[in-house]
Formats: C-alpha cells, sequence, structure tokens
C-alpha cells in the first residue's frame, strides 16, 4: 500500500505569541546533581509537543534531558520523563498552595460524551478517566462522574482593587452550570469554586457568580482585537514553527483529485505568504488514498500528533477516524469539503467549513425575507423531484413567509403563463423564484423572460443553473457558501502569484479549489497566531484578506465548529 508522505519545513524567523507553562505543582519532585526535575509519565496519546507545551520547555530540553526518548524509539505510554523545573516560571508574588482536590458529581445526560464533559468543566480527559477508573472513553446516559476540582489556598492578602465581587443568581429551569457560565462570561471552576454543587443545578438553587471573572474577559477579548490591529512584525519572535498536518487523496494518477491538488497549491501560497511576513511553520502531508485502511496506518505516525492543526480528509466515511484521533490528542482539525460531518456535535476540535444543505438554505431564507419585506416574492413551481434544491428552497421559502405574513404569490410555471408573472410586477420589484436546480427545465422560462426584459424583476436562481445559461439575459439571484464574485487587485496578485509558482494556468471552475486552499489556511494561521492552544478564540475577529471565501464560525452545543456565513450573488457574470 502506498502512502503519499512530504515533510516541508519553512525554516525562517517565526512570529508567535509566547505560550505561557501551566502549573505543574501536582507532579513529584526528584533531584539530580543538584538540580531539580519534575517526574513525569506519559499518557495515552500524548506527543513530545504538548508535554513540553504543558511544562513551557523545548523539545530540544526533553531530549536532551531524557536520551532514552531517541534509543527506544519514541515516547511510549507509562515511560517516565524527567522535566527540569523552569525557576522563572515558578517564582510569583503571589504565592499559591495547592491544598487538596474536591470533586463534583455530574450525571451522564444523553447522547454525552466524555470530550463534551471535559470541554464543560475544563478538566482533562485523561483526569476523567483516572478519577472514574474508566476503562475507556466509553460512558452511558444516567452514569455518575466525578469531576476532579483543585482547591487552592492563598497565602498572602490581595489588595483591595483585586477584590471579588459577586452577583446572586436564581438557577432556572433545565439551566446547566455551561449556559450560566456563558451567559455571565465567566468559567465553570469559577462558579463551583464559591458554591457547594454536588449534583445537577435544583431549579431555584442561589448562586454566588464571580465578577472579577468576566472583566478579566473582556479584557482578554479586547487585547486579541488590539493584536489582530497591531503589525505581525512587532509581536514577539518564537523559535517554535507552526505546524500543519494536511490529510487529503492525491492519488496523483487520478485526474478526479486535481481539485486536491489545486487546494494543496493554494495552501502552499498561503504558507508562502506567512513566511514573509515571518511566521514559521512545518508541514506534514499525506497521502489518503480515500481508504480507511491508509487513514488509519497515518493516524499511527507520532508527529502526526505533535502538530497544531490538522485540514482534512476529504470524504465523509473517513472523518470519523481522524475526529477520534483529534479529540484523543486535542488538535483541532478542519473539515474543508464534506458538508456530511457527524461527529461536529460532539467532538469540539472539528472545523466544518461547509455547512450542511440545510443550515445554509435556512439561514438564506430567512436573509432574504428579512431584507425585501417591500417586494413581492413569486414562487414559480416547476415540476422537480422530491430532493431537488431548487423544490425543498421553495418549500422553506415558503414557510419564512407565512411566518413572517409577508405576502406572496404562488404560480404552476407553464411557458404559456410567463405573461402573468410579468403583469405582476408592473409597479412592484418582484422577486422571481424559478424552483428547480435543473436548467434544462428552467431555460425556455429564462428565454422568454430575457427578451421581455422586466424592470422590476429579479429572478432566484441556483449555482448549479451555470454562467453560461444567462450570458446576454436577465441574470438571477443565487446564492453560495464557499465563494464570492470578488474581483480586486488581490485577487489579481493572487492569480499572478500562482501562475509565478506553479508554472500553471489558474483554473476556471467555480468555486476554486485553489483559492479555498489559500484563504482556509491563512484564517487558520491568524487564528492559531492569535492562540496556538485553541485557535477558535480568534474566530470573533474579522479576517478580511481572503481573496475568495471569507468564513463565520459558530459553535453547535457541546460540538465543533460550523461556517455560518454565505453569499448572495447578483448580476454575476
Amino acid at each position: 500500500m502506498k502512502r503519499f508522505f512530504l515533510f516541508i519545513v519553512f525554516s525562517f524567523l517565526g512570529v508567535m505569541f509566547v505560550l505561557f507553562a501551566q502549573n505543574n505543582n501536582v507532579h513529584p519532585r526528584i533531584e539530580k546533581n543538584g538540580v531539580e526535575y519534575y517526574e513525569y509519565v506519559v499518557r495515552q496519546g500524548e506527543g513530545l509537543w504538548s508535554i513540553s507545551q504543558r511544562f513551557g520547555i523545548s523539545q530540544a530540553d526533553l531530549h536532551k534531558n531524557n536520551p532514552e526518548i531517541n534509543t527506544s524509539g519514541g515516547l511510549k505510554v507509562g515511560q517516565k520523563l524527567v522535566i527540569p523545573i523552569k525557576k522563572n516560571v515558578e517564582d510569583s508574588s503571589l504565592k499559591k498552595e495547592e491544598s487538596g482536590v474536591s470533586y463534583l458529581t455530574h450525571v451522564v445526560e444523553r447522547k454525552q460524551t466524555l470530550y463534551a464533559i471535559s470541554k464543560l468543566y475544563d478538566v482533562k480527559i485523561d483526569d476523567l478517566i483516572s478519577c472514574n477508573k474508566l476503562q475507556g472513553s466509553e460512558i452511558k446516559e444516567g452514569q455518575s462522574l466525578l469531576i476532579p476540582r483543585k482547591t487552592v489556598v492563598v497565602r498572602e492578602s490581595v489588595k483591595e482593587s483585586d477584590t471579588i465581587t459577586f452577583i446572586e443568581y436564581e438557577v432556572k429551569r433545565k439551566e446547566t452550570l455551561f449556559s450560566i457560565s456563558r451567559q455571565y462570561g465567566v468559567d465553570i471552576n469559577d462558579i463551583t469554586q464559591y458554591n457547594e454543587i454536588r449534583e445537577s443545578l435544583p431549579k431555584g438553587m442561589i448562586l454566588k457568580i464571580p465578577q472579577k471573572r468576566a472583566i478579566e474577559k473582556t479584557l482578554v477579548d479586547t487585547l486579541a482585537i488590539k493584536e489582530k490591529e497591531e503589525p505581525l512584525q512587532e509581536k514577539k519572535v518564537s523559535s517554535s514553527p507552526i505546524k500543519v498536518g494536511i490529510l487529503l487523496p492525491f492519488r496523483l494518477s487520478d485526474k478526479k483529485t486535481d481539485k486536491f491538488l489545486d487546494f494543496y497549491k493554494g495552501c502552499l501560497l498561503a504558507l508562502n505568504n506567512a513566511k514573509k511576513r515571518g511566521v514559521s511553520s512545518e508541514i506534514l502531508t499525506y497521502d489518503t488514498e480515500n481508504s480507511k485502511e491508509t487513514v488509519f496506518e497515518i493516524l499511527k505516525d507520532e508527529k502526526l500528533k505533535e502538530v497544531d492543526l490538522i485540514i482534512g480528509p476529504a470524504y465523509a466515511e473517513i472523518i470519523p477516524l481522524v475526529s477520534e484521533f483529534a479529540v484523543n490528542n486535542q488538535i483541532y482539525t478542519v473539515i474543508p469539503f464534506s458538508s456530511s460531518v457527524d461527529d461536529i456535535y460532539k467532538n469540539p476540535y472539528l472545523i466544518q467549513v461547509n455547512p450542511t444543505q440545510k443550515m445554509l438554505m435556512d439561514l438564506v431564507v430567512s436573509d432574504l425575507v428579512k431584507k425585501n419585506r417591500s417586494k413581492l416574492f413569486v414562487l414559480g413551481k416547476v415540476s422537480a423531484a422530491e430532493k431537488d434544491k431548487g423544490r425543498l428552497f421553495a418549500e422553506n421559502l415558503e414557510k419564512e413567509l407565512i411566518k413572517n405574513h409577508v405576502p406572496y404569490e404562488s404560480i404552476d410555471i407553464e411557458t404559456a403563463n410567463i405573461d402573468s408573472v410579468l403583469e405582476l410586477t408592473t409597479n412592484v420589484s418582484t422577486l422571481f423564484l424559478l424552483a428547480s436546480e435543473d436548467k434544462n427545465k428552467v431555460a425556455p422560462y429564462i428565454k422568454i423572460l430575457s427578451a421581455r426584459k422586466p424592470k422590476n424583476l429579479e429572478i432566484i436562481g441556483f449555482e448549479k443553473w451555470g454562467i453560461d445559461l444567462f450570458l446576454g439575459t436577465t441574470l438571477p439571484i443565487c446564492y453560495s457558501s464557499l465563494f464570492m464574485d470578488k474581483k480586486t487587485l488581490a485577487t489579481d496578485a493572487y492569480n499572478s502569484q500562482f501562475l509565478s509558482q506553479f508554472g500553471t494556468p489558474v483554473s476556471s471552475d467555480i468555486p476554486r479549489y485553489d483559492m479555498l486552499g489559500f484563504d482556509i489556511m491563512q484564517y487558520m494561521l491568524r487564528m492559531l497566531l492569535i492562540d496556538r492552544e485553541n485557535p477558535t478564540n480568534g474566530f470573533a475577529i474579522p479576517v478580511t484578506d481572503c481573496v475568495q471565501s471569507e468564513f463565520k464560525f459558530v459553535q453547535v452545543e457541546n460540538g465543533g465548529w460550523v461556517n455560518q456565513n454565505f453569499y448572495i450573488h447578483k448580476n454575476v457574470k
């Protein structure tokens, strides 16, 4: 079985944010030759990268102090490592001492996963498995789990200006710690620290909500926006490159995979542009061959466990394998093409670029009705298959119009009665939907309407019709999620760069996969610069230098992130 593996290192001066080391006082200490070390036991799914970030040291320091890593063929579960203690990290003006661990009790809800619970309470999956003596990650509805919560005693008094104020909040029916924490912008642990919570929240319970935390969160958000406004060249320099893994089915002999090669080229151009801004990166590229067996072997590669981000796979049947890997190794993973991502509802590490047809349709219908209430909607129903996108769109649009009390006309279209549609548009601006994405069925009506040249009528159409159908005719309104009709100096510059770099002309397809790869990679690099451990923290900050696709990611409750951006195209040429 062939596996395409390419390791490209962009070795240049890196521009990164400094990641803060976690508090590691819970690990046993030992002394060797007058030097203090933590003694750390390697856990399932951990790599050198994650351990180095946990302790705030470089991977080189790990190798230096643990030479057996090289001789034993890499890290193994249960292996003991010695971690040099960094004195400057431990010293602090505010001395703290861990005085023990207390526990909350959580009752597993229907379809809830261990990963969702770890996200909910901001605890590690391994800690949940350990303190509940679980054999794996499987849990059942109704099962009681202990949630570890650290208890910290502050020895030194804090300044009066740092005191915490509280709001008293009465719990409402079906509310959870998660929903309340989101409402007040505080962490769940900040709430549990000041309230005696043993089971799920009962209605009527009075909670003390600390306010200092909410102020701190606002400050962090403000700083993140300021960081976006500052030039990247002014950031602190880090020698640690951003690592990205790409999993796509290349199969170079198959012409059908040209779009994936185009996508990959766009990714490389984005990395090259980042290089010019001083961003250091490494990319690991794998050919998945659209084979579960191949992907299973790829996921065994220890190097892949150390990446900051994964892009891929392409097809829905491969996603569950990579999704499980992403959760176990806490790696954010971008699904660039497939709109069928079932794991998005339970895996907080998935980022879905292409929304489902239903989600996109609901968003577009709502937007059309909201922005065109003063216009007349005419639903031109064409005989179409049950799953025809046009037919489904007409049904959704009709429901939204009724819901919002917007008047409309519904007509069974035949060539003979197009005149009746034109009569309706005489004195009022009209949006006319031809409810089929089959261009052969709608072409006769487009031809007639084009010849009449109505002034007050716009046609709602679909991408699948093809632009060629409308050349020299009345052009439609259509919608899309992955491309905008954006002809600017930036796109001209991109096209020139693509031709110069690869020696081949750009694709004429819509959407262009090379541009999609460029936009996704550029977007995610910026997110990683804002917060490398959790790139989704940067989603709220707009990115305006995309050449084809912009993104608006919204989190599914207890799950991952879905792009809800879309475009309404008018008079596309």
